[in-house]
């Protein structure tokens, strides 16, 4: 409780958005979900595309160990726990 472990990815320049995050660990959730997000602006100026899975099984992503993965297309961002995906963004791909 109290930490948060990410992996994530921002442009090279530093630019904010775009952001991926390939998993976010939020010990105040206490392992009951991670976070996999794409940020970048909507046509309104607001950030989105949050996505909060909760672990294969029940239980807490805290229980045992497990992989997080993404994959970036021209297209697409997916994310995976486990090898299973877990979400999919079209919307607000980033070309950078």
């Amino acid at each position: 409780r109290g930490t948060d472990s990410s992996f994530f990815l921002f442009s090279e320049d530093a630019a904010w958005p775009p952001e991926i995050d390939v998993v976010e660990y939020a010990g105040v959730t206490e392992g009951k979900t991670i976070l996999q997000n794409l940020h970048f602006k909507t046509a309104t100026g607001r950030d989105s595309r949050m996505h909060h899975p909760t672990p294969p099984g029940g239980g807490s992503f805290a229980d045992t160990w497990h992989v997080y993965g993404m994959r970036w297309s021209p297209d697409a961002v997916e994310w995976y726990v486990d090898g299973v995906k877990t979400h999919e963004s079209k919307t607000g791909v980033p070309d950078k």
